[in-house]
Order: C-alpha cells, then structure tokens, then sequence
C-alpha cells in the first residue's frame, strides 16, 4: 500500500517506518517516491528531524 501513495498523489510525502527488513531498503523505498525510511525503533529527536526536512522540502 505505501508504494501506491506517491504514485496517486505525488505531492503527499511518504515517510516509511519499519522494523529490519530484508527486502526494503533506502534505495529500494527511494526509488518508489518514498521522501524518507526510519528503522525502528525511532528516537523523537530523530523522527522530529526527519519530519522538518519532508515537510522542508515539499514547500
């Protein structure tokens, strides 16, 4: 599902959070329109940044 968001509504930024996984990827989430990709477990501090820099970016 979260590879489709960006391609129905391309000014939506998609921030992907999972845990280990062998099949995504920063590259991977990239390629698909994926603005950003946390691996959990997430600090507030660094999901706060992440957050600033999409939302930055967008505008």
């Amino acid at each position: 599902m979260t590879w489709l968001i960006p391609s129905i509504i391309a000014t939506l930024p998609v921030i992907l959070c999972t845990g280990f996984s062998e099949r995504i990827s920063k590259d991977v989430s990239a390629a698909a329109g994926i603005k950003a990709f946390l691996l959990k477990p997430i600090r507030k501090s660094v999901l706060a940044r992440t957050l600033r820099k999409v939302l930055d970016e967008v505008q």
